[in-house]
């Protein structure tokens, strides 16, 4: 079996971090919005809670919980693997925040900027774009820029969206794809980069695409975007107090990465 994305991001930040065993998780919180989960190193990664796909046993979301405050970080970030949402989200979030840890050693590695997201892809009047996941902001630009523009989402009722199924028959046709980072929690990524196959620019993008991009660009991503978190406590806040992405604004960096 061929190792998946959630494996190659593993083995990388074991690979990386030489001291991994030593670091401790020092706060675990899942939010409405978002989890987050803050080292004793001081990093803090996030990652979609994505609550509506949650399996809630009465009031309880984690049998864990609780107990992952003190944890290896080690062992949290293998929670990335599981099947269940709750602890995938707390595994992501983990290896997001592990992963800052090797964007500082490697600072070089990657084409990085702190623009617009869509103004970073190569998007030309006569495109066809779709984007699973319902970016509100991205819309008008997007609208003005290309010649179609299909937005997939689950659970949606909106004009202008599509059910998150219609992309398996639109995505393979398009030219640009714009994907959720967000899909990597419940393990549906992959296969969206493979229905984007045929895309000219791939992008990922969101607060749980905050870890080491190489294995996606082996996955056919152009562009990838996540965030660096520059206030820790300000954005544990936010999770706790039920704020997504607009909150996280004063408090962190958005920044897209290119291949070099």
């Amino acid at each position: 079996m061929c190792a998946t994305l959630i494996d190659e991001i593993i083995r990388i930040i074991e690979d990386e971090i030489s001291d991994l065993d030593d670091i401790r998780v020092e706060e675990v919180c899942i939010g409405l919005g978002y989890t987050g989960v803050l080292l004793d190193t001081g990093h803090l990664g996030v990652a979609a809670s994505l609550l509506g796909e949650m399996s809630i046993d009465c009031c309880e979301v984690l049998e864990r919980a609780g107990e992952l405050a003190g944890s290896s970080a080690k062992e949290l970030m293998m929670l990335a693997r599981s099947w269940d949402i709750g602890e995938s989200a707390v595994g992501v979030a983990t290896l997001n925040a592990l992963s800052q840890i090797v964007f500082e050693k490697h600072k070089d590695r990657y084409v990085e900027s702190f623009g617009d997201f869509i103004d970073e892809l190569n998007i030309r009047e006569d495109d066809v774009v779709g984007m699973v996941g319902y970016f509100e902001p991205f819309i008008p630009k997007l609208k003005e820029i290309c010649k179609e523009l299909y937005i997939f989402e689950r659970g949606m009722r909106k004009p202008e969206t599509l059910p998150d199924t219609a992309a398996e028959y639109i995505l393979p046709e398009v030219d640009v794809a714009i994907l959720t980072g967000s899909a990597i929690v419940n393990k549906s990524l992959e296969h969206l980069l493979e229905l984007a196959e045929n895309a000219r620019e791939v992008g990922v993008v969101g607060p749980s695409t905050s870890f080491i991009p190489d294995p996606l660009f082996k996955r056919g991503a152009t562009l990838v975007g996540g965030i660096k978190v520059i206030d820790p406590r300000e954005v544990m806040k936010v999770i706790k107090e039920g704020g997504g992405t607009k909150k996280f604004k004063p408090h962190v960096r958005f920044v897209n990465f290119r291949r070099k």
